[in-house]
């Protein structure tokens, strides 16, 4: 329906709420026209199109800067781009996959749409600054995620799966083996035997070498990324392998062991495949780690719900900060541009500043949380609950405030996920079990029996 303005001071209004995305039926704000001579800077003017009959809400779109308009990032409400005679641009990335009205703001009509009269952005400034609204954090926009679900098939159980960036292939755990996947189709592009109860898989792209974490054996695979062919196995003398990751930083292959009496980190080099220092922490139960890039490791500990900083050049642990109340830290991720921490927990996950750790943020998130995956142009971070059968997403929309834009199903027990921060895409992925054969009784850890796997699923999270 048409919206009715009779004066400028309501105009103006409206079109704050537009720029806040309070308002529904607002499609799109036309860049700025040609500046009025007589007013000067203060002239540019704005045109208003109403959508007719839609009803969906516009949530916040880019933020662009138009040329001259006061110096200040004016928001924009499209998903699309502007075309304005090239005075503003704004794509995806920018808030990509906000549900508005997926309109292109140009200079010509737009199909179903009203003008309004113009509305001198000088009553706007006058009634609300434009510096003010601008600089004003915006609420994030639902997103809209869409899952691909593949049968990948094969045997084995699973822990960690890595994405490796721009390609399209994931490596999948799967027990005793580790599978590369084409994310795109499923189809199954190479396989990696004899990883006794492998948990995670590492990429350096700088050495061409990739790394499997062996718990089974206590040794690490070190293999040829390219040919997917096994180079040699690293016996790890402190045992306990479970999580792993590549500093590009400091160009390290780091493992987080659970090992006993303490935990511990170790340090490979991945073009010769050597041992180059170990760290001691506090806790045996140590899971997630991420580089600062300066020269600071953070490691989440499970047991004692702290992380700790390693310095990767002394390999010592120099800081401990604890997480409450964040409980059982898991997945872990930084942010270099807003030097921020996230530590994925059950229920509740937490944000830290990167110096200090003071936890500035806390995230509501689902239960069964054991990894965390963050697209960093995106500002997206990825959450899965495995008893929740979800993965809870939330935007940073800036250091200390973050948004849940989505709640995306899975299935449960997926537990662990990968991001492709080229491709953004976010990859998960979980057996199905049959009925466990009579009689059977719980592991060793207390868990309680299941069959055979009878489908192996492959989830695939885009927008």
């Amino acid at each position: 329906m048409k919206r009715r303005v009779s004066r400028e001071t309501n105009e103006a209004e409206w079109l704050a709420r537009v720029i806040h995305g309070e308002e529904r039926g607002a499609s799109v704000m036309k860049n700025v026209a040609q500046p009025r001579r007589d007013l000067g800077r203060l002239g540019w003017v704005a045109e208003l199109r109403e959508k007719s009959g839609d009803g969906q809400p516009v949530g916040s779109g880019c933020v662009a800067k138009a040329d001259g308009l006061f110096g200040h990032s004016l928001p924009l409400m499209a998903q699309s781009d502007i075309s304005d005679h090239g005075r503003a641009n704004c794509h995806a990335p920018v808030r990509a996959g906000c549900t508005a009205f997926h309109s292109r703001i140009t200079t010509s009509p737009l199909p179903r749409t009203y003008h309004m009269k113009r509305v001198l952005l000088a009553t706007l400034a006058a009634a609300f600054p434009l510096a003010g609204i601008a600089a004003t954090p915006r609420a994030s926009c639902a997103q809209t995620f869409h899952v691909a679900r593949y049968n990948i098939g094969s045997d084995g159980g699973t822990d960690y799966l890595t994405a490796e960036a721009g390609t399209g292939r994931v490596f999948v755990s799967r027990g005793t083996h580790v599978m590369v996947i084409d994310g795109a189709t499923g189809k199954v592009l190479g396989d990696i035997p004899d990883t006794p109860r492998t948990h995670g898989i590492a990429l350096a792209p700088k050495s061409g070498h990739g790394f499997i974490t062996n718990g089974g054996d206590s040794t690490v695979t070190m293999f040829d990324l390219k040919s997917l062919a096994v180079i040699k196995k690293i016996k790890i003398a402190s045992g306990g392998q479970d999580g792993i990751m590549y500093d590009a930083a400091d160009d390290r292959v780091m493992l987080t062991n659970h090992s006993r009496p303490v935990g511990t980190v170790t340090a490979i080099d991945p073009k010769s495949g050597e041992i180059v220092g170990q760290a001691e922490l506090e806790d045996d139960g140590p899971e997630g780690a991420a580089s600062d890039g300066k020269g600071r490791l953070y490691v989440n500990n499970e047991g004692k719900s702290t992380i700790q900083v390693v310095d990767v050049k002394t390999m010592k642990a120099v800081a401990s900060w604890p997480l409450a109340p964040c409980e059982g830290p898991t997945g872990i991720a930084y942010d270099k541009p807003s030097n921020r921490i996230f530590a994925g927990c059950g229920k509740t996950s937490v944000v830290l500043d990167g110096t200090t750790g003071k936890i500035v943020a806390t995230i509501a998130n689902g239960d069964g949380v054991d990894a965390l995956g963050y697209d960093p142009s995106q500002k997206l971070i990825y959450i899965p609950a495995a008893r929740d059968s979800s993965v809870t997403v939330v935007h940073q929309d800036s250091p200390d405030k973050y948004t849940v834009v989505a709640t995306v199903p899975t299935m449960r027990g997926a537990k662990t996920i990968a991001v492709d921060p080229v491709k953004h895409v976010a990859y998960l992925f979980q057996p199905e079990y049959g009925p466990a054969p009579a009689g059977a009784v719980p592991d060793a850890r207390g868990r309680p029996p299941r069959g055979p796997v009878i489908a192996s699923w492959f989830f695939a999270i885009s927008h």
